[in-house]
């Protein structure tokens, strides 16, 4: 008997990869979390298996902040993938997983002054720069240091996917990024390909999360590479690097309908492919950032009951020793 990619023992009792979940509480205590390494490295190799079919040259990195621990990060990078970090302590995770510095993609709209000087000073492998005052910080940083930062500049392709308010970020209204639409994302690469302590390497757009239509995906590579026309007709800038981020859903309800992994991939290797045929771009190297798509269905977290409510005709509070 399956359950959500789990079993159902004999005993009936939870089984995550062949691991009694009764068992497992008895002897770590609760609450607590449970992954399955061979989900995970299943989960990282057809990501990596499926853009090396489609399109060649692209990049997985793992979304760390879907799971940031040690064994997430240390897996993510036995697999061959790069590992996006939001943080500090995102790096920190990171480092003590083994990973390389070149190898870490830093994201956050609201980088700290010191968290970008520590990683100018480790090589951190691409900045992805989501606002002037960062522009503002890494001139003055890569100044005084006398280092370069390679970056991704973040675009916001005006894109509104059907999903939750909370975790759209392609909009006009949203927080993250340069906005295409407004002109900001033109006089961000104006500014950056003057930047003496800067490398633009690429452009970067992320529109939301848990999205379930492959569509807004497609728009987004689509502006992205509309907009790449464009700064290599006006400014004769190459765009080595697109990175399109992630946001594939996963199945949290038996009625969820979730695209693969295969169709998700290959939607956006369609669309790339026949937008540079389109513009005559040269082949960026492309890059995704899945998170939840990689960890979601390859753990659970076990708690333990306490507390139990009846309220006769009403409803049952049964509660965990997880939350309230």
């Amino acid at each position: 008997m399956a359950l959500f990619g789990f079993g159902i023992s004999t005993a009936g009792h939870l089984e995550i990869a062949g691991c009694d979940a009764a068992d497992l509480a008895r002897e770590f205590g609760t609450p607590l979390h449970v992954l399955d390494e061979d989900r995970l490295r299943a989960n990282c190799r057809a990501y990596t298996g499926i853009m090396a079919q489609s399109y060649g040259t692209g990049r997985v990195l793992f979304a760390s902040k879907a799971c940031c621990i040690v064994a997430t990060c240390q897996i993510a990078h036995q697999e061959g993938l790069g590992v996006d970090v939001a943080s500090g302590g995102e790096i920190y995770t990171a480092r003590r997983a083994g990973v390389p510095a070149s190898e870490m993609y830093f994201h956050g709209n609201n980088k700290t002054p010191h968290e970008i000087e520590d990683a100018l000073r480790i090589g951190v492998g691409r900045f992805i720069v989501d606002n002037d005052y960062e522009l503002d910080l890494l001139e003055a940083l890569t100044g005084r240091l006398g280092v370069q930062a390679h970056i991704q500049l973040r675009l916001t392709p005006g894109i509104e996917p059907h999903t939750h308010q909370a975790i759209r970020t392609g909009g006009v209204d949203s927080k993250f990024g340069f906005g295409i639409l407004d002109g900001a994302a033109y006089r961000a690469v104006e500014r950056a390909r003057k930047m003496p302590g800067v490398h633009l390497r690429g452009l970067h757009a992320h529109i939301g999360s848990q999205i379930f239509d492959l569509e807004p995906f497609r728009q987004s590579a689509a502006a992205l590479l509309d907009f790449a026309a464009r700064i290599r007709d006006e400014f004769d800038v190459t765009v080595e690097e697109l990175n399109l981020g992630g946001g594939l859903a996963i199945r949290y309800l038996r009625t969820d309908e979730t695209p693969s992994i295969r169709d998700y991939i290959g939607s956006l290797t369609q669309t790339v492919n026949a937008k540079l045929g389109e513009h005559r771009l040269s082949p960026p190297t492309l890059f995704v950032e899945p998170g939840r798509s990689i960890v979601g269905d390859a753990g659970v977290t076990l708690y333990t009951v306490g507390a139990v409510k009846v309220i006769p005709g009403v409803r049952t509070y049964v509660s965990v020793d997880g939350g309230m």
